[in-house]
């Protein structure tokens, strides 16, 4: 991580690294009308990022895979903070 970064910014972001706490965010942030759509015991934290260079400093890009329920599918949720 950069030095540029705040103690805060470093925290939000070593905390997105454990399945848990995503979980825990999208149980909060999403709409029931989502949430009742997907397994969250099956979240995936993924390696891939998207965020361009210019943005690291002041954003923070999160994607992990879900299972749709009822269903053999896979989806993926992607944030931006």
């Amino acid at each position: 991580m950069s030095k540029n970064l705040t103690k805060h910014d470093k925290f939000f972001r070593s905390m997105t690294e454990h399945v848990d706490v995503v979980r825990e965010f999208l149980v909060n942030n999403l709409p029931s009308t989502i949430l009742s759509k997907i397994d969250l015991s099956s979240i995936r934290l993924e390696k891939e990022v998207f965020i361009s260079d210019r943005l690291k400093q002041s954003a923070v890009d999160l994607l992990c895979s879900v299972n749709f329920k009822d269903t053999a599918r896979k989806g993926y949720c992607y944030i931006l903070y």
